[in-house]
């Protein structure tokens, strides 16, 4: 995750900025893996905590991105996919810390919760990510090969 957003720039400054600051997060999160799922007082595990908030943060921004942009551009099924996406990824966080702050350690940690909203939060993000930069042919549109929709239905 942490290279694709690296190598991402998207379609203004802030935006280019912003996927560089997850790729850094992304990177962090790497780095700083947290050992004992129950204590969050060391610096590597703060350190953890803060990339994961602040990369699955700049996610939410880029969905909400890409839904304004479909929206305007008049694309509204596109658009409630990414802001769908949006929302899981919020929803999947938000449920992790509420889930860290009022239940048990032991039992939260037991059955590797916060793993499984990550989990849910990076393919929601995977599935706007791979919506957002699909090239869709329409007949008699060329595609950057040169070829036109009917002309790939003609190739075996």
């Amino acid at each position: 995750v942490g290279t694709f957003l690296l190598a991402y720039n998207g379609h203004s400054r802030f935006q280019a900025v912003s996927s560089k600051i997850a790729a850094a997060a992304a990177f962090g999160i790497a780095l700083a893996p947290t050992v004992a799922a129950c204590d969050s007082s060391t610096a590597i595990s703060l350190a953890h905590d803060a990339s994961a908030g602040l990369l699955f943060g700049v996610l939410v921004y880029f969905c909400v991105v890409f839904c304004l942009r479909a929206k305007s551009k008049g694309k509204i099924m596109r658009a409630g996919f990414y802001g769908f996406c949006g929302i899981v990824i919020s929803g999947a966080m938000l449920s992790a810390f509420f889930v860290q702050q009022w239940c048990s350690c032991a039992w939260w940690s037991e059955r590797r919760i916060v793993y499984y909203v990550e989990w849910v939060a990076l393919w929601a993000f995977g599935f706007a990510w791979l919506t957002a930069g699909t090239y869709q042919l329409r007949d008699g549109v060329k595609d950057k090969v040169g070829a036109t929709l009917a002309e790939w239905r003609e190739k075996p």
